[in-house]
């Protein structure tokens, strides 16, 4: 974790999310903002459902032939969940201009953010696929243009050797 330098700390409010980044806050020493919009979509009543129900739910849920199509009642469907990941990184973005931002999230958060930087369409699922790995890290940097660069992706080197 020392090659990561940040001046801002942020970490989904999810449990995961929040644990891995106590973790973080103590061994450097710095505090963390918790903020639910950079939560992992939102699973609405199939949250706590036993596994043969959510496999059921899961095998008729077909977000790239229907991106407005839902798992279960109450959840997000695709578009709502890079709007709500997007708005969130614009956010930040804004709110921490010039500084350093190390977010703790999920993986379809990092798949959000493809969307989000390279200005991708938000009401369908991406024509690539992504494979993020837990505990990888991503690496954006804001070009003096404006624009953004992606400087890594599923970067686990921090764990090897443990």
């Amino acid at each position: 974790m020392k090659e990561i330098r940040a001046d801002v700390w942020i970490a989904s409010s999810f449990l995961r999310a929040k644990q891995t980044a106590e973790i973080i806050a103590e061994g450097l020493k710095v505090s963390v903002v918790l903020d639910d919009d950079l939560q992992e979509m939102r699973a609405g009543q199939a949250l706590g459902m036993n596994k043969e129900t959510l496999d059921e739910l899961l095998a008729l849920h077909n977000p790239k032939q229907n991106p407005f199509s839902v798992i279960a009642p109450g959840a997000e469907n695709w578009p709502q969940f890079v709007l709500r990941v997007g708005s969130a990184l614009n956010r930040i973005c804004h709110q921490y201009e010039g500084k350093t931002i190390a977010i703790v999230c999920h993986g379809g958060v990092i798949d959000c953010s493809f969307q989000f930087f390279f200005g991708l369409n938000a009401f369908e699922m991406p024509k690539v696929g992504f494979q993020t790995n837990h505990t990888s890290i991503t690496h954006w940097s804001r070009q003096e243009d404006k624009t953004w660069s992606l400087i890594k992706y599923n970067d686990a080197r921090h764990l090897e050797g443990h």
